[in-house]
């Protein structure tokens, strides 16, 4: 389990960045400014957690690939389950 626990961790802390990056996109699309402006602050959000996780990968000795790849999965998972929340909100206030 001791070779798993930095894996899983590393999955849900990649939901966890998504999750930033849903709230991140709800309060530009609620609002009335551009929120295509905020495209670069999700990549930067999304690019310092892949980054972030390879420093401390390297720092703590993890092995990499499974780190990484367990990180990329769960920002990719988070991606799909909070876009489909955004716009199923969404979809709701155009049927209204």
């Amino acid at each position: 389990m001791k070779g798993y626990l930095p894996v899983i961790a590393a999955f849900v802390l990649g939901v966890l960045a998504e999750y930033v990056n849903y709230l991140i996109t709800r309060k530009a699309l609620a609002g009335k400014g551009n929120a295509h402006a905020i495209i670069p602050l999700r990549t930067l959000v999304t690019g310092g957690f892949i980054a972030l996780l390879f420093l401390c990968g390297r720092a703590f000795g993890l092995e990499l690939g499974p780190l990484l790849i367990a990180g990329a999965a769960g920002a990719t998972a988070g991606l799909i389950v909070f876009t489909l929340i955004l716009l199923r909100k969404k979809g709701g206030e155009n049927d209204g």
